[in-house]
């Protein structure tokens, strides 16, 4: 019971975390960098994955391996790509276009299903509860509440990118399958800092790539701040995000997604109580969601026991 207490208070604190606090901060620290987002995001991560790392030298905690390593690699490589999909690069080849963020965020949201799909393939041996995908399920039907018609709308122009965007999405949750069974062989500190300081380097070849020609001086005393804010919720959350990796079911590890969403659209249901029904249904029937998928059980009916290809 303990450990389920400190692992429901964990999933909480991320979704809080990656949501609404982070969201918090992004706009100061944005108009402080001058709209040089890449580095900013490059320069939080570098900070919070060194002092993660030289945490775990101090502690003489087991760093990670060269297996490991690929894992991280493995993470954020579809991370990469992601955003090289909605680079000016891809948007000035001529008939193909970048999907709408709606449509984004209903593959990110559909985290679960591509679990489940990947299972029935029999290309991960993580065996998926009928509750986890019907939660996945439902989630889709709580973004619809709230995101706008206009952005989940899909042209002919852009299905090649909305395809490229769905397989990088099943490959990430891949990602996460194999980052799950080989995180017991370091500390969350060595793989939140690696992950981190390898984001970090990523983050600045892309902002010389696309931000390096508009460079503009930044006035370091009024970015400290909110980057050192920032630089310790992005510390915080990504060493709970690899502790609920290696401890909770792929499942319901899997609605965390669902719970960073739900946690971010909670300062609209303050603001505006139960003036404005869909955001109450949403935020309800999000919630309902992520219950069901992360009480699910493996040893309930999975989905992979009926569909997985011999």
């Amino acid at each position: 019971m303990m450990r389920r207490n400190q692992l429901l208070f964990g999933f909480i604190a991320l979704a809080l975390l990656l949501g609404p606090i982070a969201g918090y901060a992004q706009p100061s620290l944005e108009t402080a960098m001058r709209w040089q987002t890449i580095a900013a995001g490059a320069v939080i991560s570098f900070a919070a994955g060194a002092a993660l790392l030289l945490v775990a030298i101090v502690r003489r905690e087991r760093m990670l391996n060269l297996a490991q390593w690929l894992i991280v690699v493995l993470l954020l490589l579809p991370q990469w790509l992601a955003f090289e999909l909605a680079a000016p690069l891809i948007r000035s080849i001529p008939g193909i276009h970048e999907i709408r963020w709606g449509v984004t965020l209903l593959i990110q949201i559909a985290a679960p299903l591509w679990l489940g799909l990947l299972s029935a393939l029999g290309l991960v041996e993580t065996e998926i509860p009928r509750g986890a995908i019907a939660a996945g399920i439902v989630a889709l039907g709580a973004v619809c509440f709230v995101v706008p018609l206009d952005a989940m709308v899909v042209a002919p122009n852009q299905l090649l990118v909305l395809l490229l965007r769905i397989l990088l999405g099943i490959a990430l949750v891949y990602a996460w399958c194999r980052a799950h069974e080989r995180i017991a062989g370091a500390s969350i500190f060595a793989w939140a800092g690696s992950y981190l300081l390898l984001r970090a380097a990523g983050g600045i070849v892309f902002s010389v790539l696309h931000e390096g020609p508009y460079w503009q001086p930044v006035a370091w005393r009024e970015v400290m701040l909110p980057l050192l804010f920032l630089a310790v919720v992005a510390a915080a959350a990504f060493m709970l995000w690899f502790w609920l990796l290696g401890r909770m079911s792929l499942g319901a590890f899997s609605m965390h997604p669902l719970a960073i969403w739900a946690a971010s659209i909670l300062p609209g249901f303050v603001m505006f109580g139960f003036l404005r029904w869909r955001i109450d249904a949403a935020l309800l029937v999000a919630v309902g969601a992520i219950v069901v998928g992360m009480r699910s059980r493996a040893e309930e009916q999975a989905m992979s026991q009926g569909l997985r290809v011999r």
